[in-house]
């Protein structure tokens, strides 16, 4: 262990976990290990654990089977970009409080609540931050799954920020594409990234051309507009040829970038479809990463103390108590009599009830259709399941982040996701829904949750042969 490597890295996605052993030596990677286990259907989601029983017991095969060649249980683990909030803030003047004036800059723009949150920053150039926001109940998720395997987790690397290590200095701004079962797009600019985004391949890269060129166009016209000239795109991954072909005929300066130096076969994968898991090797402390999350000690600590506070006035009480005693006992005598006069009193009234008691059920009893009515009304959306239906999220407000933002609130409903985008135009006002006739049944549960949020309009019928059974597209109201 004493000359065995620093850390391993990994990396994980909606099918699969890699783990790579490497090194950079000379602007080249030294890569000594690869390792990939598939997951099954419906462990993750859109990059996010939503079976951590599955996922854990998946990453400890991993682990256990291939530990005599990592050689160490110090881990460096990627942050899927949808889990992940990046931005850049700039202030005219020096902040007198640095934190806190970001947290009031990004509180409009972040899509959940900096409360549920932790927030990461790093000074980037003159009155300019790199700002990193991620759910502490996924980090601390995260942290307990790798501890509990028997990883020992040196940083959680949001994985586009990763990206500027692997291209050191370009010119700014440039755009990084990253493609293995999905494409993340992220905008660098001043040495800092200011958008990132992601799409998830339901098809194999080469079978997604025309979608992922559409895709790049859309993402460039609608987000990078206005922020600054962008000239240089870079690809990274392999079979990615096309995009590069596609985005040289749009005028743009267009390199791929693999994580390796050659397409190199290793313990029998490519290394070029271990990108990401390969240029997390580049992590250093100065990379902006969040720490593991160590909160179930501390929340174990404020128990007892509450504890403790709550059983010390008790002791108060006590004297209280034996003194009632006593009065109980000295005064019983006095007691008794009173209690056995207003005996019979009571039990007058209660002899006469019966009589009023069973001659009403009768009466009340009798309109049972309208209860059987109240009754069997709400039973067709207990058999609806929500997981059944496949969900595509446009933005047609144009307000970054808010496709995202009703991607969360929809899984947190039970629905699944699948897919998140921009619409083909931006002035929708209201949301509007679109659904197959033939999973009509369930546009009165998904209005009704809908409705907690946004103002809706239900659209026209999807057609039967449409990629998902419910189109969403998001309104400015």
């Amino acid at each position: 262990m004493l000359f065995g490597p620093k850390f391993s890295t990994i990396v994980f996605s909606d099918t699969s976990i890699k783990i790579a052993v490497a090194k950079s030596v000379k602007n080249r990677f030294k890569v000594s290990f690869l390792a990939k286990k598939s997951l099954p259907a419906q462990t993750v989601f859109n990059g996010r654990i939503i079976n951590r029983e599955v996922f854990e017991e998946e990453l400890k095969t991993i682990f256990l089977e291939n530990f005599d060649k990592i050689k160490t249980k110090n881990v460096v683990v990627g942050l899927n970009e949808p889990e992940t909030f990046l931005t850049k803030v700039e202030f005219e003047k020096k902040p007198r409080h640095v934190e806190s004036e970001i947290y009031e800059k990004i509180t409009p723009i972040l899509p959940f609540d900096l409360s549920e949150a932790s927030l990461l920053y790093k000074e980037v150039g003159r009155l300019k931050y790199q700002v990193a926001v991620a759910k502490t109940e996924e980090l601390k998720l995260i942290s307990d799954i790798f501890e509990n395997v028997g990883f020992s987790i040196k940083a959680i690397v949001p994985i586009p920020l990763i990206f500027q290590q692997l291209l050191g200095k370009r010119e700014f701004p440039y755009l990084f594409l990253s493609s293995e079962e999905d494409i993340v797009f992220s905008l660098v600019q001043d040495g800092s990234t200011t958008f990132s985004s992601s799409f998830r391949l339901k098809k194999t890269l080469p079978e997604s051309e025309e979608e992922i060129n559409s895709l790049t166009t859309s993402l460039i016209e609608s987000e990078y507009k206005g922020k600054g000239e962008l000239k240089n795109i870079y690809v990274h991954g392999s079979g990615t040829e096309f995009i590069k072909s596609f985005l040289k005929e749009k005028g743009f300066n267009t390199e791929i970038i693999f994580a390796s130096d050659k397409n190199l076969s290793l313990s029998g994968h490519n290394a070029a479809e271990f990108g990401r898991a390969i240029t997390l090797s580049l992590y250093e402390p100065s990379v902006l990463a969040f720490p593991k999350q160590k909160i179930a000690k501390n929340i174990q600590v404020q128990v007892q103390v509450k504890r403790e506070k709550i059983i010390k006035p008790i002791f108060l009480f006590i004297p209280l108590i034996i003194i009632a005693i006593f009065t109980i006992i000295l005064f019983w005598p006095k007691l008794k009599d009173i209690v056995t006069q207003e005996l019979p009193s009571q039990k007058a009234p209660a002899s006469s009830e019966p009589a009023t008691i069973s001659a009403e059920p009768k009466e009340k009893t009798s309109p049972s259709p309208d209860k059987k009515e109240a009754t069997v009304t709400p039973e067709p959306e207990k058999t609806i399941n929500k997981k059944d239906y496949s969900i595509q999220v446009l933005n047609g407000t144009g307000k970054s982040g808010v496709a995202g933002e009703a991607r969360d609130f929809l899984v947190s409903k039970g629905y699944i996701v699948e897919n998140v985008g921009n619409a083909a135009t931006f002035d929708y006002k209201k949301t509007t829904v679109r659904i197959k006739n033939s999973k009509k049944e369930v546009s009165g549960l998904l209005t009704k949750d809908l409705k907690e949020r946004y103002s809706i309009d239900i659209g026209s019928p999807l057609a039967e042969d449409e990629s998902y059974d419910i189109i969403i597209i998001l309104g400015g109201e």
